[in-house]
């Protein structure tokens, strides 16, 4: 980037909560080594405007110091929806010269993310330790116990679960609750399901883009063993 003021990211974000608070961040690195060079920091503006172009919410990194080695940081705010809102969109802007004009403003972005915020909430095998792991055989059965912190007004849960390690999530039926007993179905495979707990504030729990989502935790199932007997007849 070489011109300041130039907007060099944009994305549109639709089907958001009003009065939700949501977090624009990205990971960012400066790509010059002083060692090698001395050249113009990058400085990033990270803005969050109505479809109209009305500014909602601003944030800019200011100079984003070189290091000997690559070092990534994490850059960004949080912004609260204005109520019965729904669409935004997101934008950084470049705020330094570069390129042929003046070395440097040389900058790497990797994991941009807007996501909503909340209370905390943690999933665990147990209801007075934190247990991220259990194995069970086939055919018994394990407790899911969720907690989140105050935050909501009213508070709805959703347990999900994962086989694909958590690529993909699949809701549990009937479970808006923060115990949650499960029975693997039998399958003769031995295989491990992962499981977490998403919430959110009222009707908000039925939007992927207005809830929270907890650690996850892993059951792994065993096969029961086989085996039989035999013998000369009697």
């Amino acid at each position: 980037q070489e011109t300041p003021g130039l907007e060099f990211y944009s994305q549109t974000i639709t089907n958001l909560c009003g009065s939700t608070t949501y977090e624009f961040a990205a990971w960012i690195a400066n790509c010059l080594n002083p060692a090698m060079m001395d050249g113009v920091d990058p400085d990033i503006t990270f803005r969050i405007e109505h479809p109209d172009g009305t500014v909602l919410g601003s944030y800019n990194t200011g100079a984003i110091p070189e290091t000997n080695n690559l070092t990534w940081k994490q850059f960004g705010f949080f912004f609260t929806m204005p109520a019965n809102e729904t669409t935004v969109i997101l934008k950084m802007i470049n705020n330094s010269v570069g390129g042929t004009a003046l070395p440097g403003n040389d900058l790497a972005i990797d994991d941009i993310t807007f996501r909503p915020c909340g209370p905390s909430t943690i999933v665990s095998f147990s209801n007075s330790a934190q247990v991220d792991s259990l194995t069970i055989c086939e055919g018994s059965s394990a407790t899911l116990f969720g907690n989140l912190s105050i935050g909501f007004n009213t508070p709805n849960y959703r347990w999900q679960s994962s086989t694909d390690n958590g690529t993909s999530w699949t809701d549990i039926a009937s479970s808006n609750v923060l115990q949650l007993p499960v029975t693997p179905a039998i399958t003769g495979i031995s295989r491990t399901i992962h499981y977490r707990m998403v919430a959110g504030d009222g009707n908000n729990i039925n939007s992927a883009n207005c809830r929270i989502s907890s650690n996850k935790i892993i059951l792994t199932i065993r096969i029961l063993p086989t085996g039989g007997i035999s013998g000369d007849s009697i």
